[in-house]
């Protein structure tokens, strides 16, 4: 478009649906469109993110406006191509594009140093390698014997202009890739919701492992924004967490679209707990109790605000022992006025038993017990079967969100972890705490070398002293402590008493950091091992 090789122009007829596979952003110039639950139109003020990497099933873009450019539509299209063209006439042939159109979109090279990081090691090369896509489509078209002339060629022009751009265009009639398709389910419970007449909308998703759970939370999410403008995500699933590494519990007040997979929309949460492994197995007191601390803070939030905020509970998939009682004190704690609980007809060891009024009443939870249920709990219960979705070919939920909180500067180049200047901290005047395990003082700084830690702060006075002047302090087993994000130990000084830490948190926030937490999160073996050798 015009001079700038990194912009184009996408004309959609009515209902056109196409699939979408790398990333790229839009902004809609009239008319409508919907990807993954999201409604986008000409009202939308900034550009939307969108990734659609090969670790998951690809996003579809539908055109949903419906009918075709109104003449005074057709004006505004053709002012706005000749404002980005340098005020050049426009074609014939882009004429007719516009008058046959229903929807046009502008779209825009998307340049994220995030994704840049991820990609950059070995394991995640072909994430939003193009070249890949096309040769997957291209020999699954070949196998499944459809003649490659059947193949739209409007689609192979299309696509010569947006590989360049970081983006390919799949027609969903030929594609033999994995993208995601809307249950007629999700779309009735959505419709259900949407036209709710309610002060008071909580929706809880539960169910065994790799069911949908997650899917169906961000499809849900980015449905209520199209008419909430804030969306509350208590994230209670510590091993598959959607805006946090591994190992927390959140809640994050969400105002944008999440078009991707976990890794590509990370952020920082209004409030968070480190409970320190991918399973609350060792620690349940303490994933219960933060689960009531985030929960307080969505009562906070939600009676300060002029407007509703639905909350969107995301739980474990643990369906059988310690995980009922859990579940069951998640479900007390918040409440919900619907729960969505999934059933799996293939594996049936992974469903949980029927959340019923009368299971939820009577049931033992593991710090709740049989307690009266409030009027508006749980106004209805929604039983979904599993969805046949692609959950991806590598197990970047928990392991890449660690890699991408890592990178700490936003610069075109992606700077190895040798390269990056730590901060110093004195660890003597600091608490340092390995969770789930017993560590002597003298050890506790070896175990935290070279490891990914959270950072949180506490009451200095709550502090406990050492018996050892030149070792940090410590808190005791109540590591229960709002964090403040995460952090590497670069390395350790013990002749000067410093600590090395890179860490993305500004300094600022970094000097409330008193509190350093040890759970079993790792870096990934090619985040160490994967550095050019002038940087070793």
């Amino acid at each position: 478009l015009g001079n700038n090789s990194k912009t184009s122009l996408l004309f959609l007829n009515r209902s056109q649906e196409f699939v979408i596979a790398g990333k790229l952003q839009i902004k809609v110039v009239t008319g409508t469109v919907e990807i993954f639950g999201y409604k986008i139109d000409e009202n939308q003020p900034d550009y939307v993110d969108i990734y659609s990497p090969t670790c998951h099933s690809l996003l579809v873009i539908k055109e949903c406006h419906g009918r075709l450019t109104k003449a005074n539509e057709m004006n505004k299209i053709i002012a706005f191509v000749k404002s980005k063209n340098g005020n050049k006439s426009i074609s014939k042939k882009m004429l007719k594009r516009i008058l046959c159109s229903s929807t046009v979109v502008m779209i825009k090279q998307l340049d994220d140093w995030q994704c840049d990081y991820v990609t950059s090691f070995t394991p995640y090369h072909h994430l939003f390698n193009l070249d890949i896509v096309l040769n997957q489509d291209t020999n699954q078209i070949s196998n499944n014997q459809i003649n490659q002339e059947d193949v739209d060629q409007d689609i192979k022009v299309v696509n010569e202009i947006a590989k360049p751009l970081g983006f390919l265009l799949l027609e969903k009639a030929t594609c033999r890739l994995p993208y995601f398709h809307v249950p007629n389910d999700w779309q009735m419970i959505t419709n259900e919701l949407l036209n709710m007449d309610q002060n008071d909308c909580k929706i809880l998703i539960c169910g065994g492992k790799d069911v949908g759970k997650s899917t169906l939370c961000r499809y849900l999410l980015n449905s209520l924004l199209t008419c909430f403008n804030q969306i509350a995500f208590m994230e209670c699933d510590i091993g598959q967490t959607e805006f946090t590494p591994a190992g927390f519990v959140s809640l994050n007040i969400v105002t944008k679209p999440v078009l991707g997979p976990p890794f590509t929309h990370l952020r920082q949460p209004n409030l968070s707990y480190f409970i320190g492994d991918v399973s609350a197995k060792n620690s349940p007191t303490n994933y219960s109790q933060a689960i009531s601390k985030l929960y307080d803070r969505y009562t906070t939030l939600s009676l300060d605000s002029d407007s509703l905020i639905p909350l969107i509970i995301n739980t474990h998939g643990w369906a059988r022992g310690l995980g009922i009682p859990l579940l069951l004190d998640v479900i007390r704690v918040t409440q919900p006025t619907r729960i969505i609980q999934f059933h799996s007809t293939t594996v049936k060891n992974r469903n949980l038993p029927v959340l019923s009024r009368q299971f939820l009443q009577h049931g033992q939870g593991w710090l709740t017990s049989t307690t009266p249920l409030k009027d508006n709990f749980l106004n209805e219960l929604t039983i979904e079967t599993e969805t046949k979705l692609s959950p991806g070919n590598i197990e970047d939920e928990a392991i890449t969100p660690s890699q991408t909180d890592c990178t700490f500067n936003k610069t075109s180049t992606v700077a190895p972890l040798t390269t990056i200047i730590p901060y110093q901290m004195s660890y003597p005047s600091i608490a340092v705490h390995v969770i789930h395990q017993e560590v002597t003082p003298t050890q506790v700084m070896y175990a935290i070398n070279a490891s990914v830690v959270a950072l949180a702060s506490c009451n200095p006075a709550e502090l406990l002293e050492s018996e050892r002047s030149e070792l940090p302090k410590s808190i005791g087993e109540n590591f229960l402590l709002p964090s403040c994000g995460l952090g590497i130990v670069r390395a350790i000084d013990a002749k000067r008493k410093l600590l090395y830490m890179l860490t993305p948190l500004q300094e600022r926030n970094l000097s409330n950091v008193n509190v350093i937490l040890k759970g079993s999160l790792e870096l990934p073996i090619c985040a160490l091992i994967e550095a050019s050798s002038s940087d070793l």
